[in-house]
């Protein structure tokens, strides 16, 4: 049973960070669902790991905010 639980969350961290590096447009939607993945990795974690994903999503989030 805890064999499948890493692996469940070896795959949810894996397409989290597949989204973490999409390059796409800055909708609300966008970010937010980055924000969310974020939100995972932090809770799991596991955020250390993927420090310079994270500030970019966050300084686009900043940037959008204030276009």
């Amino acid at each position: 049973m805890e064999t499948h639980a890493c692996y469940e969350a070896f795959a949810s961290v894996s397409r989290c960070t597949s989204r973490l590096h999409n390059k796409g447009t800055s909708s609300d939607t966008t970010i937010r669902k980055q924000l969310e993945q974020i939100d995972v990795l932090q809770n799991m974690g596991i955020s250390r790991h993927f420090d310079g994903e994270i500030k970019r999503i966050l300084d686009m989030t900043y940037r959008y905010q204030y276009l």
